[in-house]
């Protein structure tokens, strides 16, 4: 369980680097209300819903252990239609399937 813990504290970690250094991170991002569509859609566009959500979400994971991961993810997917025929994202969609990645290896039978 602690493995899973690090990876996921590292990969928010990363994928906060990599959005600060895409310039796609907002230091003034505030959400007030709940998100009710997939990825935030109805409210924040996808890298704001990263940061808003998916980052915190993966640093609970180390505080609260892998429970706080959902139960499938399909983030790489879901990056590479929000971020088509943007250059440069290679890295940060490639975080995005290693949390993929984590949650297959956290959740094999599903």
């Amino acid at each position: 369980m602690n493995d899973i813990k690090q990876v996921a504290g590292d990969l928010a970690d990363q994928i906060e680097l990599e959005l600060k250094e895409l310039k796609l991170w907002n230091d003034h991002l505030q959400v007030d209300s709940k998100l009710v569509a997939a990825f935030g859609a109805d409210q924040l566009s996808f890298e704001e819903w990263l940061q808003a959500v998916l980052v915190p979400r993966l640093r609970s994971t180390v505080d609260r252990g892998p429970l706080s991961l959902p139960t499938s993810s399909n983030l790489a997917i879901a990056g590479i239609r929000n971020f088509d025929g943007i250059p440069g994202l290679d890295r940060l969609l490639g975080l995005l399937a290693k949390v993929d990645e984590l949650v297959e290896a956290r959740n094999p039978a599903r």
